[in-house]
This record gives C-alpha cells, sequence and structure tokens, in this order.
C-alpha cells in the first residue's frame, strides 16, 4: 500500500461522482464508506461524519446494508470510549453470529484503537492480536 492519499482521495470523488450520476444507492452507501475511511485518515472528522450520515440515510432509505468499517474507524480514533465502546461491541456481536470475519476483525482493530488511545495498553494489544494477521485498512 502506498498511502497515495491524493490519488486515493481522486479514485474515491470520481466513484461517487459516478454513483450519483447514475443513481446507483446501493454502491453509493459503499462509496462513501470508503471516503469515510480516507476522511478519517486525513483527520477529518467533521467531514467523516457528514459522510456517515449521508451513508446510513441512503442505505436506511434503501435496505441497504454495509458494513460500517469508516464508523468503527472514527469511533476508534476519537477515543469517547461512552460512545465508541457500545458500538464496537454490536457490530462485533453482529459480525460475528453472521460469520463476517473481516468485519469482526475490524471491530477488534477498532477496540485496539480505542484502548490503546485511553492508555489500556494490555487490552490493546489482545485485542490488536485477536484481530489476526488482516492488513487493514
Amino acid at each position: 500500500m502506498l498511502w497515495d492519499e491524493e490519488r486515493w482521495h481522486a479514485i474515491e470523488a470520481r466513484q461517487l461522482q459516478s454513483c450519483r450520476e447514475a443513481g446507483l444507492l446501493a454502491q453509493l452507501v459503499i462509496s462513501l464508506n470508503s471516503m469515510v475511511i480516507l476522511t478519517v485518515w486525513r483527520g477529518d472528522f467533521a467531514d467523516a461524519t457528514a459522510l456517515i450520515a449521508e451513508a446510513e440515510t441512503i442505505g436506511a432509505a434503501t435496505g441497504t446494508r454495509f458494513a460500517p468499517y469508516g464508523t468503527l474507524l472514527l469511533a476508534g480514533l476519537r477515543g469517547s470510549e461512552a460512545e465508541a465502546a457500545p458500538l464496537i461491541e454490536a457490530v462485533f456481536t453482529t459480525a460475528r453470529a453472521a460469520g463476517h470475519g473481516g468485519v469482526v476483525e475490524v471491530s477488534q482493530w477498532a477496540a485496539a484503537i480505542l484502548c490503546n488511545g485511553l492508555g489500556r495498553y494490555e487490552t490493546a494489544l489482545a485485542e490488536a492480536q485477536q484481530a489476526g494477521p488482516a492488513h487493514w485498512p
């Protein structure tokens, strides 16, 4: 992964524009989630929050379900245990019950970020180790 943020942003922006122009609402939800991840990595939590709200609104209106990778990342990095912990636990529990291993790993990774930021280093390490060898984002 090169972490070429400018090209990453250009690709995501083009994808969002294409989905909007074509009226591909189900794909738009997925593309918005991808843009959330980039936006969070760039540190723009306000824009990420707006993108999450748009994705959730479209998802609710269309019945499109998606793994909230960007939402989990944002919650972990914000460091508010009261907000992040219930979300992480709910996503983890639902994903594990459904057998969605990738979502389970991402929720554990978000828990590791949260715990690290809260100074709970042993718990953060345990969560990161449980997340496995997946290389995410």
